[in-house]
């Protein structure tokens, strides 16, 4: 064990896996006092709806996501070592435009396909339109390239930080509604304005960590200008985003599923 802790890298992994495990634990606990909140201030109906108002966004975000931080961390981290910083920021303006077109691919396809799903999956009609702005969403969640980033430089301290944010504020919107008694619209638009400030939140501290290493041009979003300069970056994005969507989608979409063959309440 002493000869363990005497490397370097194998210290840099635990503390790193100690901000990570930390900050998923209390995120897990304020997310209790979330569903607790709602549980008690909705119907079982009502409740089963906000989570499906949230899984489908989550859904379809998961769909069409690309795993950009793993192209990141697979072709960024080595160039930055490397020190070619021109190869890195080709690398994070082509995982930036993937973010885009594919948020913006998610965002149609929810929206479009939505008024046609609701019935199915136990949104009502009245619900609908706070479902949309959920929808709108989906390009925040669907990018991963300010993790990717934090995760080159070596930030998972801010990565930690910001994975605790999103539940604080979801917790604490939750027990506002709960005391004020806001109903099912207020749960909706404090889980959105939660998601929302935590998801920005991770890119701001993206473009501060990129500042301090004085990476400037590193989110020009761009996509096959780049490409052709990353020898089989469409390979591994194409690879990882279909291995990785089967994975990640099935919580959510099996929520989805739940929802539209039982009902809201189950």
């Amino acid at each position: 064990m002493k000869q363990w802790l005497s490397d370097g890298a194998f210290r840099a992994i635990l503390r790193n896996a100690s901000y990570l495990g930390s900050s998923k634990l209390g995120g897990v606990l304020l997310s209790l006092i979330a569903l607790a909140c709602a549980g008690r201030a909705l119907t079982p109906v009502l409740f089963g709806t906000l989570a499906i108002i949230q899984t489908y966004a989550g859904s379809v975000s998961a769909l069409v996501k690309f795993q950009t931080w793993q192209l990141i961390v697979r072709f960024g981290a080595p160039a930055l070592v490397s020190e070619k910083v021109d190869e890195f920021l080709d690398v994070t303006n082509f995982s930036f435009g993937l973010d885009m077109a594919s948020g913006v691919v998610g965002l149609i396809i929810g929206i479009v396909l939505l008024p046609f799903l609701a019935h199915w999956v136990g949104i009502e009609d009245q619900h609908l339109y706070l479902a949309l702005l959920y929808c709108t969403l989906i390009p925040v969640i669907t990018a991963a390239t300010p993790v990717g980033i934090l995760r080159t430089l070596d930030r998972f301290d801010l990565i930690a930080v910001q994975q605790l944010v999103t539940p604080l504020l979801t917790a604490i919107g939750s027990v506002i509604c709960y005391l004020t008694n806001t109903g099912f619209a207020g749960f909706v638009i404090t889980w959105y304005i939660a998601e929302l400030v935590g998801d920005l939140l991770l890119w701001f501290f993206a473009v501060q960590a990129l500042k301090n290493r004085n990476l400037r041009g590193a989110l020009r979003p761009a996509l096959f200008a780049p490409a052709r300069r990353i020898k089989g970056a469409w390979d591994f994005v194409w690879t990882t985003n279909i291995a990785h969507s089967i994975w990640s989608a099935w919580g959510p979409v099996s929520n989805v599923i739940v929802g539209g063959m039982l009902g809201p309440s189950a």
